[in-house]
């Protein structure tokens, strides 16, 4: 994690003293989040087990969520989305394990900041700290999954055709491409949106809360022209 000794003074958010809610079901992570909080002199004003449990005048008793103990990173999203409905200006901090998506899913979601679940008692209270300020905080090795490259119209084409379940060859086809080609752009496909085989390349081209479904360009058989841009 980068440094962010910086950082240590923060002042009041508007009305709010700097005050943290942890949220999490298990409660071994919320209390390893409290403690760890409460090391750094840290204020936790509120312990829940879930996002629904918050209410509207928290936002005036805390000005950062710390949400864990979410095992799959849809999990994740989906409370990192009902927290930013309940309280649209809090700061959002996630704890948990890594996976390919997760880190993306919930700076997605709306998150600020994302802690390694084994880093928890080293990490959580700057990157607190480091949200509070207006940073967006990542730990370093996933860095390259949190912020993804675009695919471009090509890839978007492709990814769309074998969405559709055509092969390398119909592929190329359609897109008057070499079959060769076809598969440079798979291979850049799967590294961007970090996967490994089509079928989960698929799942992420058709999930409607990725956000992938609506940019991918969209062709079909019914008299559209091939390659054509829509």
């Amino acid at each position: 994690m980068e440094a962010v000794s910086a950082l240590e003074v923060v002042a009041p958010i508007g009305n709010r003293s700097p005050a943290v809610a942890v949220v999490a079901s298990d409660e071994v992570v919320r209390r390893r989040a409290t403690s760890a909080l409460a090391r750094d002199g840290q204020l936790v004003s509120i312990e829940i087990t879930s996002p629904d449990e918050l209410e509207h005048e928290d936002g005036r008793r805390a000005d950062t969520v710390v949400i864990g103990g979410c095992a799959r990173a849809d999990q994740r999203a989906a409370a990192i989305r009902a927290t930013t409905i309940r309280l649209p200006t809090v700061r959002i901090v996630v704890i948990a394990a890594t996976d390919a998506n997760g880190v993306h899913k919930a700076l997605e979601a709306g998150a600020d900041g994302f802690v390694l679940d084994a880093d928890l008692e080293a990490t959580l209270a700057p990157t607190v700290r480091a949200v509070r300020a207006g940073q967006v905080v990542v730990p370093p090795m996933t860095r390259a999954w949190a912020v993804r490259p675009p695919l471009s119209h090509r890839e978007k084409q492709t990814l769309a055709l074998l969405a559709l379940g055509l092969t390398n060859a119909e592929i190329a086809h359609r897109l008057y491409l070499a079959e060769s080609t076809v598969k440079c752009h798979l291979t850049s496909i799967f590294s961007k949106l970090g996967v490994r085989s089509r079928n989960e390349a698929i799942a992420r081209a058709v999930d409607q809360q990725d956000g992938l479904g609506v940019g991918v360009a969209r062709l079909s058989g019914d008299g559209d022209h091939p390659g054509t841009r829509r």
